[in-house]
């Protein structure tokens, strides 16, 4: 199955701006979406990209804990144990493997900021500032980044010299 911007049909260095949220774990090539969002954009263009981290202690889509840390056998074995799934097909990146997918890509990271300025980045309905909840999540994201749910990047495309 692919997704509309996989099957697209647009030319290249169409667009100034595209959206990828929460997209690249149920695509059947990663690497493939994230080529093609490079061709799309213009240069220059940027993309935003929310992402979900395999590290993530609670799985996000099943609310499983520690789901995308099992390979993919026993992964499929536990979704079969506690949900009414067959088998586990989503394919979260580490931290550092996001990092490798979009290395064409100029990355400005905007997740400790968000979480440090919950309302500046209209996101007080998942972390309501100077809350217990708001102390303890820039706590662990200062010293755990690496296990933070989800990043969020906007990626630029270099312009041509």
């Amino acid at each position: 199955m692919l997704t509309p911007i996989e099957e697209s049909g647009f030319e290249d260095e169409t667009f100034d701006v595209i959206t990828c949220s929460h997209i690249y774990e149920h695509v059947p090539s990663d690497i493939v979406l994230m080529e093609k969002i490079y061709r799309l954009l213009k240069p220059g263009g940027v993309c935003y990209l929310a992402a979900g981290n395999k590290y993530n202690i609670i799985e996000p889509h099943y609310k499983l804990p520690f789901l995308s840390y099992f390979p993919k056998k026993i992964a499929d074995i536990y979704i079969r144990l506690f949900t009414e799934e067959k088998e586990y097909y989503e394919k979260h990146r580490s931290l550092r493997g996001l990092k490798k997918l979009v290395f064409k890509f100029k990355i400005y990271d905007y997740t400790l900021k968000i979480i440090k300025y919950p309302s500046k980045f209209f996101a007080e309905e998942m972390i309501k500032e100077r809350t217990f909840k708001y102390y303890l999540y820039n706590l662990i994201a200062f010293f755990g980044y690496f296990i933070i749910p989800t990043y969020v990047w906007i990626l630029e495309k270099p312009r041509e010299l």
